[in-house]
Parts: C-alpha cells; sequence; structure tokens
C-alpha cells in the first residue's frame, strides 16, 4: 500500500506498490479516466466508468453474457489487430513451448470465439 493518499501523484511512489487502494465513493469526479490496457477498461467500464473502446477478443465473454453490449456497432476501430506468439528460432522446441503453442491453437487458433456467430 502506498505510505499515503497524496503518494499516489508520484509515479516513483507507485512503481512497487502491490496495491493501491481508493475511497469507495459513489460520485463520479466528472474527470476523464485513461487505462492503458485491456483488462483494467473492462473492470471499469464492468463498474459503470463509461464507455470503453476494447478488443472483441477480450470482452466476448462479457458480451456474450449480457454484461457488456455494443453501443456503437457500426464504428470500427482498426480490427486488423493479431496476436502474435513469439519465439526464438531453433529446428527442435522444448516440450514447453511446444503444448504452449498447441494449447493457444486449440483455444484461438482457427475459429475465435470472439468471431464465432
Amino acid at each position: 500500500m502506498l505510505a499515503t493518499p497524496g503518494a499516489i501523484r508520484s509515479v516513483r511512489a507507485t512503481t512497487h506498490a502491490a496495491a493501491i487502494a481508493f475511497r469507495a465513493d459513489p460520485r463520479l469526479s466528472g474527470g476523464r479516466l485513461v487505462l492503458d490496457d485491456g483488462l483494467s477498461q473492462t473492470i471499469a467500464t464492468l463498474a459503470g466508468a463509461g464507455i470503453s473502446v476494447n478488443s472483441l477478443w477480450s470482452v466476448h465473454r462479457e458480451l456474450a453474457e449480457g454484461k457488456l453490449v455494443r453501443v456503437l456497432p457500426d464504428y470500427w476501430v482498426d480490427d486488423q489487430s493479431a496476436l502474435w506468439l513469439v519465439y526464438p528460432k531453433s529446428n527442435v522446441l522444448t516440450a514447453k513451448v511446444r503444448i504452449f503453442i498447441d494449447f493457444l491453437m486449440d483455444r484461438i487458433g482457427n475459429a475465435p470465439a470472439w468471431r464465432a456467430p
């Protein structure tokens, strides 16, 4: 935890924090919330922070369960994103790498769940 509530303003103070606690307050600040990862965006959106732009692959379950809804279905951000698995070039892959590749191909390989009809 941070030593003082004001420490959140210092990047250096938050670098090694295991957790940052915020006072629960239902009032919205009216400020803009900027997040740099999909999980944080999903959590904030589910908590009612507003509209977010997320990858379909990261929120497909929430969409299918009705927890999130698409509000601008005709508006698209670059949908050419891809997931890349990068590993050193080698004639022989370790068992761990081969198993991980097989796992990813099984889960998201040919027919990703987020693109299923």
